[in-house]
């Protein structure tokens, strides 16, 4: 799971932003989605009864989630700083 991950499924519901960076990411998924990135997209969109099914078979897709979703620019401590900058700049 990764910010690439998070950043397909929120393109999903949102829309792509107008960054080189999530403009590599839907030339890179076009037509082959990221798996982790439909789960969380799945969770996004889940009624709380399938939401539960799905935070049981992937415990760690929905802490990502939680997280990224709760951080500011949805970055965590463990990316890596050139993806810090390059999310920043834009």
């Amino acid at each position: 799971m990764s910010y690439f991950d998070y950043r397909w499924a929120m393109a999903q519901i949102g829309g792509w932003r107008s960054d080189d960076l999530d403009d590599a990411i839907a030339r890179q998924t076009k037509g082959d989605p990221p798996f982790y990135g439909v789960i969380m997209l799945a969770m996004q969109r889940a009624d709380t009864f399938n939401l539960e099914h799905l935070r049981r078979a992937w415990p760690e897709v929905w802490g990502e989630l939680h997280a990224r979703y709760n951080a500011p620019a949805a970055l965590l401590d463990s990316d890596p700083p050139h993806l810090r900058e390059r999310v920043l700049a834009s």
